[in-house]
C-alpha cells in the first residue's frame, strides 16, 4: 500500500471521528450568564433595566427601541429593538414573557422570521445591608434551529457569552452612572 493511500486512509479517518464527536456532542441550545452586582436597590435596578429609552445604552447592536403593545404578536407587552450588525439594520422584538417587578423579568426576544430566538431571564437578588445592593442574575439561552445548526454550537456559544457578557457590564455601567445622577 502505498504512502499516499495510508494518508488519504488517515484522513478519512480523522474526518469520519471528528463529524461522530461533533455529532455525539450536539445541542439545541446554548445557555449563557453573566453576573454582576451594583450599588443600587432592586426596585432602582428594575426602573434602568426596563425602561425602554435606556436599551440601546445597555444592548449590545441596538440602535434604537421602541415601546409596542402585542407587536409580535406574542404579548401584551413588547419592544421593537433596531438593531445594527454584521453591516445592516434590522428590527426584532423583545417581548416580555414574565414580569415580577422587582425580582424577576423574563424576555422572548426574535425576529418575523423565526431566525433569532433568544430567551432571556434576568434575575434580581437584594445584597448588602437593608438591600442597598443588587445582585443581577442574566441568562440567555438561544435555539440552535435546521439541521447544521447544533454542529455550530461552540461559535454560537462563544458569541452568545460575549454578547450576555458586554450586555451585563454595561448595565452595570449605566446602572453606576445613573444612580450617581440621582436616579
Amino acid at each position: 500500500m502505498s504512502i499516499d493511500r495510508v494518508v488519504l486512509r488517515a484522513a478519512v479517518g480523522i474526518v469520519v471521528l471528528l463529524a461522530v464527536i461533533a455529532f455525539a456532542l450536539r445541542t439545541d441550545e446554548v445557555v449563557s450568564t453573566a453576573s454582576i452586582e451594583v450599588p443600587a436597590s432592586p426596585d432602582v435596578v428594575w426602573e434602568i433595566l426596563t425602561d425602554t429609552s435606556l436599551k440601546s445604552e445597555w444592548m449590545e447592536f441596538v440602535t434604537g427601541a421602541t415601546q409596542m403593545v402585542g407587536a409580535s404578536g406574542t404579548a401584551a407587552s413588547s419592544t421593537m429593538l433596531s438593531v445594527y450588525q454584521e453591516g445592516r439594520m434590522s428590527n426584532i422584538y423583545e417581548d416580555v414573557v414574565v414580569s415580577a417587578a422587582p425580582l424577576l423579568l423574563q424576555t422572548q426576544i426574535g425576529d418575523r422570521e423565526g431566525v433569532i430566538q433568544v430567551a432571556t431571564r434576568y434575575e434580581l437578588k437584594p445584597a448588602g445591608p437593608g438591600g442597598t445592593r443588587t445582585r443581577l442574575i442574566i441568562t440567555a439561552t438561544r435555539a440552535l434551529e435546521g439541521t447544521l445548526a447544533p454542529f455550530f454550537a461552540f461559535f454560537v456559544s462563544q458569541r452568545s457569552d460575549d454578547n450576555v457578557t458586554h450586555n451585563a457590564q454595561a448595565l452595570q455601567q449605566l446602572i453606576i452612572q445613573q444612580t450617581q445622577e440621582g436616579r
